[in-house]
């Protein structure tokens, strides 16, 4: 399949490495689109952000050189979350059906016997990683397809993260809490305007604040070959179905993750080995699983129980100046906690209440001046807040490279 080139990157910019976002000013990526004789000239576009380290050894300038004689349709810039000798590759943007003929495999290939390691993939770094951040081309109702494509994400956010082979983190943030538990919700007007306003800034797992990109930040950084093309592919895939969705093309009740996929040069098949892969880590993980479950709920039910006993005395007391607005404070976080369906749901409240300010100027003098219940249990909740470890579950399937 012959490659069609408007201009070749890597023959427009310094083959060094610049520092972090100079590339970015002096090109243009729209003037380097790689695509195929067979490409429609409305395919989507993928861009790739591959950050990788030497550690402590140092990167020379034979190597930067050698990976643009391998790869010419890229830029190299410094990245300074990378610790030791390391640096970000930057792609020109592509079609699927380029990214096939491109000679990703012999750069990863080249990488690797060098020693380059994508940066965070080892359990040294909690098993969150780096991540592999993907760019698509925002096509036609982009924010209808964006919107459903973040609520498919949170409705099926474990197997998206096992996929992924990374959780959510402070730089893939889902911050939908439960808001995609059924995909149908997506035709609330409500809905959308929330996901576009708060869900999609720059540290959520879809990034929109680029002008012609929308960034998947959850797929974890790798350069090993398999992993990378079949996360490209399940991009692809995801965005392709929510679209058909949107155009009414296909019905919303058959957007499922098998359907998202089936189909893909590499994904299936990497679908297939991760499920034996996952079905032997999870052997090793369940046990420890459950007892984050289990700890997670008795740490639930033990402040609920502060919470209902400090709602209560706040309800009789007959200092109103002090129980009007605390009740309803401490009402709110009761509410939230014991009303959320999931866990995941249960543990946002949970922090929540541990990182807000519950106790006002006024309620805090009523209780260094006053030995009655309500400051038995103010100070309960305060000693057990300051002491609750709450922690995120999730399943942790690390890549090889």
């Amino acid at each position: 399949m012959t490659l069609v080139f408007n201009k070749r990157l890597g023959e427009h910019v310094p083959h060094e490495i610049m520092s972090y976002h100079s590339c970015r000013s002096i090109t243009d990526m729209s003037e380097y689109v790689i695509r195929t004789e067979e490409d429609d000239e409305n395919a989507p576009t993928f861009g790739l952000e591959i950050e990788i380290s030497r550690g402590s050894k140092s990167i020379t300038d034979t190597m930067i050189e050698k990976i643009f004689e391998i790869f010419k349709d890229l830029q190299i810039e410094s990245d300074g979350s990378i610790p030791g000798n390391g640096m970000e590759l930057i792609t020109a943007p592509f079609t699927l059906k380029a990214m096939y003929e491109l000679p990703f495999e012999e750069l990863f290939k080249y990488l690797i016997e060098h020693d380059f390691k994508a940066f965070g993939v080892t359990s040294t770094d909690s098993g969150n990683g780096c991540g592999g951040h993907i760019h698509i081309s925002k096509g036609d109702r982009w924010e209808d397809v964006v919107s459903l494509m973040a609520m498919f994400i949170d409705q099926n956010k474990e197997i998206v993260q096992i996929i992924c082979k990374r959780p959510f983190t402070n730089y893939a943030i889902n911050n939908l809490r439960g808001l995609g538990k059924s995909v149908k919700r997506y035709y609330l007007p409500e809905v959308k305007s929330y996901i576009l306003d708060y869900a999609c800034e720059h540290s959520n797992t879809l990034n929109l604040q680029h002008s012609k990109t929308i960034e998947f930040r959850l797929p974890i950084g790798t350069i090993n070959y398999t992993t990378k093309m079949a996360h490209v592919e399940f991009l692809n895939n995801l965005y392709k179905c929510c679209e058909d969705v949107v155009m009414g093309r296909a019905r919303i009740d058959r957007l499922t993750i098998n359907k998202v996929c089936q189909e893909g040069k590499y994904l299936p098949n990497y679908i297939k080995e991760l499920c034996i892969s996952c079905s032997k880590k999870l052997t090793i993980y369940d046990a420890q699983i459950k007892k984050q479950v289990r700890e997670v709920e008795e740490k639930k039910h033990k402040l609920i129980k502060i919470l209902s006993n400090l709602q209560y005395e706040l309800g009789v007391t007959r200092d109103v100046a002090i129980a009007q607005g605390s009740i309803n404070t401490i009402s709110r976080h009761f509410n939230n906690i014991t009303g959320s369906n999931g866990l995941d749901s249960q543990i946002y409240y949970m922090k929540e209440l541990k990182n807000q300010t519950i106790i006002s100027r006024g309620l805090e003098d009523y209780l260094e001046t006053h030995n009655n219940k309500i400051t038995k249990y103010y100070k309960e909740l305060k000693d057990y807040l300051h002491d609750l470890d709450i922690n995120d579950v999730y399943y942790n399937i690390e890549d090889e490279m």
